[in-house]
């Protein structure tokens, strides 16, 4: 997950890794983990045994950058035979932001009941001599009878996390406008409607490329001065550790096959 780039700049791993130092050693760790954190550039702030053998088991690692660990703490409280590690985190939370929205169930609005109620309204009976006040007179009577038919909801939650906060106001629009589309057209199957969809598929592709683009370039431009961060960052961009793809051996020479006879 570190070489991905999945865990951002920001991250605490912590737990008991179990990599004692040598044998007959007290206070150290082990050569692996010791490469691991030199490798990805991760400070150690547990600094004294954390086992009754003498050996640190119990790590709190973070990048070299974060200084948001501070007042670290091994405590034996006689549980077991590792102590309790403990610390302070000094970072700012960000909590999502509260949304507060109405709207109304316009599933459960009973047609019927509403044309009845709008025939013996005002706006019918008795309509205003002004456009102006038909008009007001008009919402009155039909915010009136929604009331009555179908009361306004209110819910209060935190709005989640965005996953696609690196496309631009525009992609999001287009994609946004691409979904509109695709509804209408499975809607209606008119031909001009499937048209119109596959013309609004290439613009959103598009934006969404070009965000992608300047996300990588802005990424790859701010690890460019630490080769590490650097190959940590392509490495996420390329999907280097991901290793997914399938296929025989003797692919190839059928494909190579294929080719020769087309030509």
């Amino acid at each position: 997950m570190i070489d991905s780039g999945d865990l951002g700049d920001q991250y605490i791993i912590c737990g008991d890794l179990n990599c004692p130092g040598p044998v007959n050693t007290r206070g150290l760790v082990s050569e692996e983990l010791l490469k691991l954190i030199d490798e990805h550039s991760l400070s150690q702030h547990v600094r004294e045994a954390t086992c009754r053998t003498g050996n640190i088991l119990d790590h709190i690692l973070t990048p070299d950058n974060m200084t948001s660990v501070n007042d670290v703490k091994v405590i034996d409280i006689g549980l077991s035979d590792h102590s309790l590690v403990t610390c302070k985190i000094v970072e700012m939370i960000h909590r999502a932001p509260i949304v507060t929205a109405t709207f109304r169930c316009w599933k459960r609005l009973n047609i019927d009941s509403f044309k009845q109620k709008l025939l013996t309204s005002s706006v019918y009976r008795c309509p205003a001599a002004t456009v102006n006040l038909f008009t007001d007179q008009l919402r009155n009577d039909i915010c009136r009878i929604l009331d009555e038919l179908l009361p306004v909801h209110r819910i209060t939650r935190r709005s989640g996390k965005s996953t696609n906060n690196w496309l631009s106001r525009e992609a999001v629009k287009a994609k946004q406008r691409r979904r509109q589309l695709e509804r209408r057209w499975k809607a209606t199957g008119y031909e001009a409607a499937r048209i119109e969809y596959k013309k609004a598929c290439r613009d959103a592709n598009r934006l969404i490329n070009e965000s992608r683009k300047a996300v990588y370039t802005q990424r790859v431009t701010e690890a460019s001065r630490d080769p590490r961060s650097l190959w940590r960052v392509v490495k996420g961009i390329l999907h280097i550790n991901q290793t997914n793809t399938r296929y025989k051996p003797e692919m190839c020479d059928k494909f190579a096959t294929l080719l020769q006879k087309q030509d």
